[in-house]
């Protein structure tokens, strides 16, 4: 299983360089990584929220008012 993960991380990275050998692919790559990056820091951020307020015994604010802080 480990080496299965790793050969697709090799592959990812082979086809991100060979994209990334030619400048008119740029804006495309860094859009699709905004992207991702952004969408992957927001559902990190509700599954947190989801669990501080719902699962948490002893908890002393929730999730709203820990970002507001």
């Amino acid at each position: 299983q480990m080496l299965d993960e790793v050969r697709h991380t090799a592959n990812g990275w082979t086809t991100l360089v060979t994209l990334l050998q030619d400048d008119r692919n740029l804006p495309l790559i860094q859009q699709v990584l905004d992207k991702w990056a952004w969408r992957s820091h927001v559902s990190f951020g509700v599954a947190n929220a989801l669990f501080g307020d719902y699962f948490v015994r002893n908890r002393q604010e929730s999730s709203k008012e820990m970002a507001l802080r």
